[in-house]
């Protein structure tokens, strides 16, 4: 997990990396899962997200399920590689047009219901944002270059340079085999926390 800007703390960063979200983790063709689970057959699983709905700091969160036989490590070091990627090499201006496209067709569809803009307006309202950041969001979101991508992931993702400290790695592991679990079931006593 890293630190990242709240929404409304830095608005060109923040819409930068919503796009470079949708670029990493917004359909089964993107970098992610195109890498780690279809090409690698590494993972099972993955996700990438920023989240800048809040008051202080937002966070950008990556996660992925690994495939048998493969260490949460090995897929965590390949994530840093896609990653590190996208800061060296940036990305392309088609991904971040169909990325805005698809970021804007989501935000069309959650405005089509009487719980979607209750959602997405309280969450502004009670984070620091305005209604007229909300209004104003697809013309932000439509001013987001590949430059713009590439600068906020140096500047919020690269590990060698952190921005206001390294990022947080944890991992869910089993207790232990099933087998060991059986029998601290049968046996409770010895069940420690």
């Amino acid at each position: 997990m890293y630190i990242a800007p709240a929404d409304h703390l830095a608005k060109k960063d923040a819409r930068a990396l919503e796009v470079l979200a949708e670029i990493m983790d917004g359909t089964p063709t993107t970098r992610f899962y195109k890498s780690l689970v279809v090409e690698q057959k590494k993972a099972t699983n993955v996700g990438f997200d920023y989240s800048g709905t809040a008051l202080d700091y937002g966070r950008i969160t990556m996660a992925a399920t690994p495939a048998a036989g493969v260490t949460p490590e090995e897929v965590g070091a390949l994530m840093e590689a896609e990653i590190r990627k996208v800061i060296d090499n940036g990305v392309t201006p088609a991904e971040v047009k169909g990325a805005i496209q698809r970021l804007r067709d989501q935000a069309v569809f959650a405005r089509d219901s009487v719980q979607g803009p209750a959602m997405i307006f309280g969450n502004a309202l009670t984070t620091g944002s305005t209604v007229q950041d909300v209004e104003n969001w697809p013309k932000e979101i439509a001013k987001v270059t590949a430059a713009d991508v590439q600068a906020a992931a140096k500047k919020y993702l690269d590990t060698q340079n952190p921005w206001i400290r390294p990022p947080v790695t944890g991992y869910l592991l089993p207790l232990a085999p099933a087998s060991e679990m059986q029998n601290k079931k049968e046996g409770a006593s010895d069940v420690q926390r």
